[in-house]
């Protein structure tokens, strides 16, 4: 591996929050996210604190250290400890610029924690929801429309993907169907490419 973790930093646009045994690790400037266990939000840990990569391979915990690392760089979670993040492209963001919401254009709904199925590989662990955790109300998807084509229209964006996710987002069918119509009369002269992830078994 030609990097080790002393030459490697945390990104400043890379926000990690923690809850139980994982984490949601996102770039702001790229948008990229991650959902990481125990052991890779440790990795980050120990980068933030510029261990070593032979410390890190000594502690154990990641079991193959450099696959790990490569995903992180990929990601733009972790850059060379040398980038200056200022530099092109980021100087196109710089005073600020990339809080304003300049670079959004994609919405993703969770309408629905739950679902139908009970894949092995689902992020979703349904026994930890609660009712009203699972399903999103009418109220949250038009406030999160509605903030999403201000954002849209203050930048002049022309196109945007809007993406209904879950658990299986069917579920909610009548928040989906509401959120359409609000869309359709919300979004102006702007054109929409709709999403839709589901199992296709509703």
């Amino acid at each position: 591996m030609a990097q080790k973790t002393c030459e490697l930093k945390i990104s400043k646009n890379t926000r990690v929050i923690k809850k139980d045994k994982k984490a949601l690790v996102y770039n702001a400037f790229f948008g990229n996210a991650m959902i990481c266990h125990t052991d890779m939000t440790k990795l980050l840990d120990h980068i933030c604190q510029r261990q070593s990569f032979h410390h890190l391979k000594t502690c154990g915990g990641q079991p193959d250290l450099e696959t790990a690392i490569s995903e992180l760089i990929q990601k733009g979670f972790i850059v060379d400890n040398a980038l200056v993040e200022t530099n092109p492209p980021y100087a196109l963001f710089q005073n600020n610029e990339i809080q304003t919401g300049c670079l959004i254009n994609k919405l993703r709904l969770n309408v629905s924690l739950a679902c139908n199925m009970n894949c092995a590989y689902c992020y979703v662990d349904e026994k930890d929801l609660t009712q009203n955790d699972a399903l999103m109300t009418w109220d949250t998807a038009k406030k999160a429309i509605n903030e999403f084509f201000s954002l849209l229209g203050q930048h002049h964006h022309k196109f945007c993907i809007i993406r209904f996710f879950g658990g299986e987002p069917l579920l909610n069918w009548s928040v989906i169907k509401r959120s359409l119509n609000h869309i359709q009369a919300t979004k102006k002269d702007i054109s929409v490419h709709f999403i839709l992830n589901t199992n296709g078994t509703i």
